[in-house]
């Protein structure tokens, strides 16, 4: 026999004293507790109603009839099962009880069997409501205690259930948001519409994802709060959660990121944010402008290989390493190397980046663009320079004029006494040459020394090109020294001077043409370009030859460096004076083939004339 615990009690109301000692027997045998009352004035008369699951009860008391006695038990034990005991005469007005609140009915004599399988049935029914009911204490508990607001709607009637959070959040009392139209009506003013024919268009495609909404609390303040909900059956729940203070962090912190992106983007100095490995991440519009690569070109490649020439790339990777270990960097200027080969130079701020936890993810450096003011600093040296070379080779060569022409009549009249001697005029001969070339060392070094003035027209490149060629011609034929022209350009006018223009070809072929091999090529090669925002031309000039050798081929600019055995080494420099005369360039290109290649950048039109 099944046991039920003790705690399911069992109230019999029955004048039948003999019943009621045999019910209990009966039942206290399976466990129940069970207490008798005789009348219906002695059950009324009880306290503990709340104890009792399951009430018996006789249709005929002598005190009082069914129809009296059942609303009163009903009312003291609502959650009570109420059985009616009863016989069959008596089987209608049973039906009746059953009608008015009654759970079940009884005939007499009782079958116990049949006693105990209703009793174990309201056990069990008892039993499932009480789980019922704490898991909905348990839900309502996990409801009224969310971070979140919540209400429950029942689509059927439209009411609606909130939270205490809800409450908190709003002002306004469940009471107050007691349905739908009267949540949209008082949590959104001005709005209901909007957001009424938001939610019911919301609810045909689902509710689950979240929306951003404008509320009015009951003092008066907007709130941002996040809206989602979600349905079953024939319900809904909603759950709202107040963002303000978030969508009012992110809308500072979109201000703040848009104030640094317009102060990246604007800035007239190099931002760059390079990787541990030194790969490039990010860098701004100036510097953009500046290298003359778009960022999307470069991202994600490695800023020593691309942008640093050789000669400095030991150095800076040196320096990138100390900031990876944590050191700050500043005043280390270096070159880059633009996308059309140019270098800059840069005066660069590097420090380290480190994320929430102190460690280095990245280099931050910002750097000057100093190219035009070490030009005007090495141009005002050069000056300088110029300068004293000019007014020591001036007094050098008026003290020494009238000795070279004393040495000249004192050698022709010497000539005169020789002809007869061929082996001392070919001495006389010598020495005229050595006051010659003298003379000319002279007239070159002051000639490098003195301003350039340029005497500007239209040109065309190609004639000035050929004719520079030609005054070669001769000192290269026996060496079958050839140019070979790649020119798109050929009838293309730059604003030049011609002899200058032509001088710089000049030197720079005769060098080409001298460091290449006999029976080999010298190749130009021209094409459009932009130099300083403006239409310019670039001029190939490569030679066949080994390259020049040194660390920073264009040393060969420098003056008085030279690798002839014969002369001043003073034709490069006079070239590079020349074309800066033109507002151009000219500088040795990287060149992965053998030999050297020189580029000549010259604007189509000068800044001085237009």
């Amino acid at each position: 026999m099944t046991q039920i615990a003790s705690r399911h009690a069992v109230l019999v109301i029955d004048d039948n004293q003999k019943l009621c000692k045999g019910l209990a027997r009966i039942l206290k045998l399976d466990g129940y507790q069970v207490d008798i009352a005789n009348s219906a004035a002695a059950a009324l008369d009880r306290k503990d109603w709340e104890h009792y699951f399951a009430i018996l009860v006789d249709r005929k008391l002598p005190d009082s009839t069914l129809t009296e006695l059942l609303p009163q038990i009903i009312a003291q034990a609502p959650e009570a099962a109420v059985m009616v005991i009863t016989g069959y005469a008596d089987l209608e007005s049973s039906l009746q009880a059953i009608r008015l609140g009654a759970s079940d009915y009884l005939l007499k004599p009782i079958d116990p069997d049949q006693l105990r399988a209703r009793l174990r049935r309201f056990v069990e029914l008892r039993e499932a409501r009480d789980e019922v009911r704490m898991r909905d204490e348990q839900v309502q508990f996990m409801v009224d205690n969310l971070p979140a607001g919540a209400a429950y709607v029942d689509l059927k009637s439209n009411l609606v259930r909130v939270n205490r959070r809800v409450e908190e959040l709003t002002g306004y009392s469940d009471a107050e948001l007691s349905d739908r139209d009267a949540w949209f009506r008082i949590l959104f003013g001005e709005r209901r519409d909007e957001y009424q024919s938001a939610y019911e268009n919301a609810r045909t495609t689902g509710l689950s994802q979240p929306r951003l909404v404008d509320l009015v609390t009951k003092n008066g303040r907007k709130v941002i709060v996040e809206f989602s909900g979600y349905r079953y059956d024939n319900h809904e729940v909603w759950l709202i959660n107040d963002v303000t203070e978030r969508q009012q962090y992110e809308e500072q912190v979109r201000k703040q990121r848009d104030f640094s992106d317009r102060i990246l983007e604007t800035a007239q100095v190099i931002i760059l944010i390079l990787d541990r490995e030194g790969k490039i991440v990010r860098f701004n519009k100036f510097m953009e402008e500046v290298s003359g690569y778009q960022l999307e070109e470069v991202r994600d490649q490695n800023w020593f290989e691309l942008f640093i020439p050789a000669s400095s790339e030991e150095r800076i990777r040196e320096s990138f390493a100390r900031v990876i270990l944590g050191a700050e960097i500043e005043g280390n200027v270096n070159p880059i190397r633009t996308k059309s080969g140019l270098l800059r130079q840069i005066a660069w701020w590097g420090k380290p980046l480190r994320d929430a936890d102190g460690e280095i993810t990245a280099v931050l450096s910002i750097g000057h663009d100093v190219t035009d003011l070490m030009n005007i600093k090495s141009q005002l040296v050069q000056s300088e320079r110029l300068a004293a070379i000019g007014e020591m080779i001036t007094g050098l060569a008026h003290e020494s004029r009238n000795a070279l022409q004393r040495a000249r009549a004192c050698l022709d009249m010497l000539s005169l006494d020789l002809v007869e001697q061929p082996a001392h005029m070919d001495l006389t001969h010598r020495i005229e040459e050595a006051l010659n070339e003298l003379q000319r060392l002279y007239e070159e070094v002051r000639g490098y020394a003195a301003p350039v003035q340029l005497s500007l027209g239209h040109c065309r490149l190609k004639e000035i090109w050929e004719a520079a060629w030609q005054h070669i011609t001769e000192a290269v034929e026996d060496r079958s020294i050839v140019l070979q022209v790649h020119a798109d350009l050929p009838d293309t006018q730059c604003v030049v001077d011609r002899l200058r223009i032509e001088q710089v070809f000049r030197n720079v072929l005769e060098n080409a043409a001298a460091a290449s091999p006999p029976e080999s090529v010298v190749t130009l090669k021209t094409e459009a370009c932009e130099y300083k925002n403006a239409p310019a031309i670039r001029v190939q000039i490569s030679d066949s030859g080994p390259g020049i050798e040194h660390q920073d081929p264009n040393h060969i600019f420098e003056p008085f460096y030279t690798t002839k055995q014969k002369g001043t080494g003073l034709g490069m420099p006079i070239s590079k004076r020349i074309v800066e005369a033109h507002h151009g360039e000219i500088y040795v290109a990287a060149n992965t083939s053998n030999g050297a290649t020189i580029e000549i950048v010259l604007p189509c039109k000068q800044p001085s004339l237009y």
